[in-house]
């Protein structure tokens, strides 16, 4: 509404009101009151044409024309990352892989034991009840405890066992404890097996993220190859293969393989070397001391022509093979290397990677 307008309203509002109460003795005031009313409502619009050349002056002199602000576009929602291909799973977990093993030089220090952590033994042994993966009540003993694990005596089996608290009483995160391991390494110590369990679930937890890994790793548990979260429970998370041999058909150094031990590497079987899969160094005729077997990752051939290989406690070994014959004659020496590898799981990673989805 005009402004003069709304004064000509209020004044006509209180001369109408003052007429009323004197009887219409005022009558005679009137015309001079409207005359009032003119004279503003006349002043009023003279001063809007006045703000008027004002504004256009200041327009001339800026140079800018200033307009009615506007009401900003609005923003689509944000859309959701779409999920990997199977190849972009692969390969990022791959790199994260080779990445991971490049940070942390040769390892962990070896064990015959399986899993320990050295300087954490209790005075007291703990034993307790804890669920089997049949749902059963079975007894476990524990041995060793630090902040995020502790190594536990399931039968004859030891395993390093994930915390569900810590020593403040906070809870354990899957992401946080894996990590103490990588940045602690010299608190912890494991066979030539359990690294490569620990450098899947650590390739694992850099493709997906903390929070997925962390909503579907669980209570982690580490023995060797032993996988929790499959019912194949002996493939360290990855997929595996492996061909056997017959006895005696494998020689090195005059020492021949016994039945079930892994077959020879053959390209002509399909056998290929590709960076970032875990291989298998096989002692002909040895099946149960520490030294059977090595478990390594492949990195890639090296500027002289021989293929490079990550093994805990050694770290990377340079291999050559006798007459391309797949029998080591340089690092990892007396061993062949056999017919068993693990490739990624790009099925688990996908499943876990939930918010990419």
């Amino acid at each position: 509404m005009p402004i003069g307008t709304h004064y000509s309203t209020s004044l006509n509002r209180q001369d109408r009101y003052a007429q009323i109460a004197n009887g219409g003795a005022n009558r005679e005031r009137t015309p001079s009151m409207m005359t009032l009313n003119n004279n503003l409502t006349t002043n009023m619009t003279g001063l809007e044409n006045l703000l008027t050349l004002l504004y256009t002056l200041m327009q001339q002199i800026s140079g800018q024309t200033f307009n009615t602000p506007q009401q900003p576009e609005p923003q689509p929602a944000p859309q959701a990352t779409p999920p990997l291909s199977d190849a972009q799973y692969d390969q990022q977990f791959r790199d994260n892989l080779l990445k991971n093993i490049g940070e942390i030089g040769d390892g962990w220090e070896f064990s015959d034991k399986l899993v320990e952590l050295p300087n954490s033994a209790l005075n007291q042994p703990e034993t307790r009840q804890y669920r089997d993966t049949q749902g059963k009540r079975q007894q476990e003993t524990v041995l060793e405890r630090n902040n995020y694990w502790e190594v536990v005596q399931r039968g004859a089996d030891r395993h390093l066992v994930m915390r569900e608290t810590d020593n403040a009483g906070q809870a354990v995160k899957p992401s946080e404890a894996l990590q103490d391991i990588f940045a602690h390494r010299e608190n912890y110590q494991f066979d030539c097996a359990t690294p490569m369990r620990l450098l899947n679930l650590k390739a694992t937890l850099d493709t997906v993220g903390a929070d997925d890994f962390d909503q579907h790793s669980g209570r982690l548990q580490l023995s060797s190859w032993y996988d929790q979260h499959d019912n194949s429970r002996f493939d360290g998370g990855f997929i595996s293969s492996v061909r056997t041999a017959e006895a005696g058909t494998i020689n090195v150094k005059d020492k021949t393989n016994n039945a079930g031990e892994t077959a020879l590497f053959d390209p002509g079987k399909g056998d290929k070397l590709t960076p970032g899969n875990v291989y298998y160094f096989d002692l002909p005729g040895d099946t149960s001391s520490e030294r059977q077997g090595w478990n390594a990752v492949y990195l890639g051939t090296g500027n002289n022509g021989s293929h490079q290989f990550w093994s805990s406690s050694i770290g990377e070994v340079a291999v050559n093979f006798a007459n391309n014959g797949w029998i080591a004659s340089a690092g990892f020496d007396d061993y062949y290397l056999g017919a068993a590898v693990s490739a990624p799981n790009t099925d688990r990673l996908r499943s876990w990677d939930t918010t990419r989805g």
